[in-house]
């Protein structure tokens, strides 16, 4: 089942650079792997975004809640791919780790490039081909594939609550303040 889909987190629909980066990377994926089912979800009416008669493959959505989201879609994809170049939280590449589903993103955030660092580029505007050569490798290699996400199930440990907290007491204590 995992070989059927791609998750793009970009919601369809809002307009501008958005749609923009999410219609980009649909037709990167659909060029690379034409017979993948591509998960979008959308923001408002499907019919008002940007370019969706170019995706037979396309499966729009509501907006649903994430731990739906993490269940029903993202735990089944073959990858997700975050090409958004805002800096963000680094929240679906730290999701695609606990989910043990490889992430092709940029190093926008503080995430990506500690989870999945063989799947991580700069400029993904620049990287166009190195972006597609990892999908199409991620769909076709095996091996790259469970290594990529076996070390992201280990490295996403450093994100944890744990972790956080021994790191968050240790940048306290090295201001001069005691808890």
């Amino acid at each position: 089942q995992r070989k059927s889909l791609a998750c793009i987190p970009i919601h369809f629909g809002i307009g501008g650079a958005a749609d923009r980066n999410g219609v980009g990377t649909a037709l990167a994926i659909q060029k690379v792997l034409p017979d993948i089912e591509i998960d979008m979800p959308y923001s408002h009416d499907p019919e008002l975004g940007f370019g969706i008669e170019f995706f037979p493959k396309l499966r729009l959505h509501k907006v649903i809640g994430q731990e739906e989201y993490w269940r029903d879609t993202l735990s089944y994809a073959l990858l997700g791919v975050n090409l958004d170049v805002r800096y963000t939280w680094g929240r679906f590449p730290t999701n695609c780790a606990c989910l043990g589903v490889p992430c092709v993103g940029c190093d926008r955030n503080g995430t990506q490039a500690a989870l999945f660092p063989t799947l991580t580029v700069q400029d993904p505007f620049k990287e166009t081909d190195r972006i597609l050569e990892l999908i199409g490798r991620l769909a076709e290699d095996e091996k790259f594939w469970m290594e990529t996400v076996q070390y992201a199930a280990k490295a996403v440990e450093q994100f944890g609550e744990r972790a956080t907290a021994k790191r968050f007491y240790a940048a306290v204590k090295e201001i001069g303040v005691e808890l």
